[in-house]
């Protein structure tokens, strides 16, 4: 399945209905944000692409157009990360500065307690799809690895994810692992809303350094989703 072929149709959706769906989302313009080390030594500070309106984004996207809905006099406008760091006796500088991959902002970030590493999630109005979902660069900014949705899971397990008019909704609370120095993914396992009580989570664990997943790409939850085509068949019965 092309995940990246739905979000025009998505968009389309959205204009037409006047950003409403069976499962609502709200998106703001996206805004600068800062996303904190756990020792808040350190952070990232994520300045986003700067857009003309929502609806010029998306009429730019369903048709096809390059850079949509960009604020033209805006110069080098796209997304950007600065890492700052914190000193004793003069609060926190800025170490580094440079371009992230997502094409308008990511929708959160992590932060490293030694400050080697950062890692974004996800792409603004659009959770779930895309190559960089999930992306891990060193504080200076230069990549270490990208992972669409497709890299870390089947098919059949993107299929169980829960989802909205504009997004796969497919992550809860994930984390650095300080100790081992690894990057720990929680992916919906249960079909819920990871914000719901009963919501539960697998965990990818991810080599920080490297990029490497710990485990191979294998289905993960197959009672899931063969619960699913039972009920499918039913339907069409």
């Amino acid at each position: 399945m092309n995940h990246n072929r739905i979000f025009p149709i998505a968009l389309v959706l959205l204009v037409i209905g006047g950003f409403a769906s069976a499962h609502a989302d709200s998106w703001g313009l996206p805004k600068q944000e800062k996303y904190y080390s756990p020792n808040k030594n350190y952070y990232l500070e994520v300045t986003p692409k700067k857009l003309e309106s929502q609806l010029k984004y998306f009429e730019d996207k369903v048709e096809g157009r390059n850079n949509a809905g960009t604020l033209k006099r805006v110069k080098e406008n796209r997304a950007k990360g600065a890492f700052y760091a914190r000193h004793a006796d003069r609060g926190y500088s800025k170490k580094w500065e440079f371009p992230l991959l997502n094409e308008v902002s990511p929708v959160r970030a992590l932060v490293s307690n030694n400050g080697g590493y950062v890692v974004t999630f996800d792409n603004w109005h659009s959770v779930g799809y895309g190559d960089d979902v999930i992306v891990i660069y060193r504080s200076v900014g230069t990549l270490v690895k990208k992972f669409g949705l497709e890299d870390l899971l089947t098919e059949g397990d993107i299929e169980t994810l829960p989802r909205s008019v504009s997004s796969i909704w497919w992550g809860g609370e994930h984390y650095i692992d300080e100790a081992n120095s690894l990057l720990v993914l929680k992916v919906v396992s249960n079909r819920k809303n990871s914000g719901e009580d009963d919501a539960k989570f697998h965990e990818l664990k991810i080599e920080l350094a490297t990029g490497r997943p710990l485990e191979p790409k294998r289905d993960l939850f197959p009672q899931i989703r063969v619960f699913s085509r039972n009920i499918k068949t039913k339907h069409r019965s």
